[in-house]
């Protein structure tokens, strides 16, 4: 991959919400000063009908929050169903759209003062420049808190304005999820039928990488993880930032997410990427941490492995134990790639067949024990 070089990221790289919402923000709080100039119970009730109607036409409420991209399973589904293995244990066929997702997990939540001063005592120890950008991105999200706090106050007797403060809470960092999931589908599409030159291209790679790290931090896995560990320690710091983690993983997640990319996109050159073809009889599975950092000793270096397809896996690694391509021919290499992701898994196991679920859901009970 010549052209990805170990530059300086450029204003397009560096980690940043992809949204124009905030443009919207203003609009609307102009429109109710306009609409509005006064005593809000006194307009006419028409014009409170015709802007609250359009605000619920416009932004529908969805709660829901996928953790996994509806769009990335399909490689293992029939275009709608997709077998899996349920949190007790059991086989089942079900919808993609049902799956690997919870109600609220991105909700937008107020960052407190006390709750900004541990973000930043436990958070932000990395490159001065990645720490810029995450303030950035912090000083953005409360504009936009407050501005719409605004917006609920001038708007408290219109119906359709709660609305769209709500569908702001519920949906915006949804959104960013999807906008990131737009960039990437292309790429994605292009090495499940195992074009990886796609990644030549430094935007490729860039808005790939981007989407990987954030499916990699944005898991109810991790914020799970770091919860339960804390609460097990049971003492007042650890309980405050076990809270902290529930109440704002929707930034803490992104956070992490652009650490691991820029580090990806910084230094590429470190990075090396494998198309896995799978030619044995035995398929990838993929599961709700699709992502696996599968090194014998994870805290030293990193592989990491994402299934892309029952026939295909993508592995970025900074070592130089894999070619750029890699066909695994042997039942046992393609068992120990799924065991790993059995192991990762959460809730849920993947799949396009029941069959192959049936020989993994022994080492799924297994390792929940």
């Amino acid at each position: 991959m010549s052209d990805k070089k170990n530059t300086d990221l450029t204003d397009s790289e560096k980690p940043a919400p992809l949204s124009n919402l905030d443009t919207y923000l203003d609009f609307l709080v102009s429109q109710l000063d306009a609409v509005f100039p006064g005593n809000p119970e006194s307009q006419s009730a028409d014009k409170h009908d015709e802007l609250g109607n359009e605000l619920r036409r416009r932004f529908p409420i969805k709660r829901k929050h996928h953790h996994v991209w509806a769009h990335y399973l399909r490689s293992w589904s029939n275009g709608r169903d997709i077998h899996y293995i349920s949190k007790s244990g059991k086989i089942s066929n079900d919808s993609i759209a049902g799956l690997a997702q919870e109600r609220d997990f991105y909700k937008l939540e107020k960052i407190e003062p006390d709750e900004l001063a541990l973000i930043e005592a436990h958070f932000t120890h990395v490159h001065p420049s990645l720490k810029k950008a995450h303030q950035k991105r912090l000083d953005l999200y409360k504009r936009r808190y407050e501005k719409l706090e605004l917006i609920r106050k001038k708007g408290s007797h219109i119906p359709g304005v709660e609305a769209f403060v709500e569908w702001c809470t519920y949906n915006l960092i949804e959104g960013e999820n999807s906008a990131i999931e737009t960039y990437a589908r292309p790429v994605l599409d292009a090495l499940v039928k195992g074009n990886l030159s796609i990644l030549d291209k430094r935007e490729n790679y860039v808005n790939f990488t981007k989407f990987l790290s954030l499916q990699l931090t944005r898991t109810k896995a991790l914020r799970d993880k770091f919860t339960r560990a804390l609460r097990a320690d049971n003492s007042p710091d650890s309980l405050k930032l076990a809270n902290l983690i529930e109440k704002h993983w929707w930034y803490l997640y992104f956070m992490f997410g652009d650490n691991i990319s820029t580090d990806f996109i910084h230094n590429s050159d470190s990075y090396r990427c494998t198309m896995c073809t799978n030619r044995t009889g035995i398929e990838f599975i993929t599961s709700d941490c699709p992502v696996a950092n599968i090194h014998p000793q994870p805290t030293v270096e990193m592989i990491n492995y994402y299934p892309l397809s029952p026939e295909r896996a993508f592995i970025i690694s900074n070592t130089e134990e894999f070619p750029v391509h890699r066909e695994i021919n042997t039942d046992e290499e393609v068992d120990f790639l799924n065991r790993k992701i059995v192991a990762a898994a959460y809730e849920n196991v993947f799949a396009s067949n029941a069959e192959i679920l049936n020989r993994y859901r022994p080492h799924y009970l297994n390792t929940r024990q």
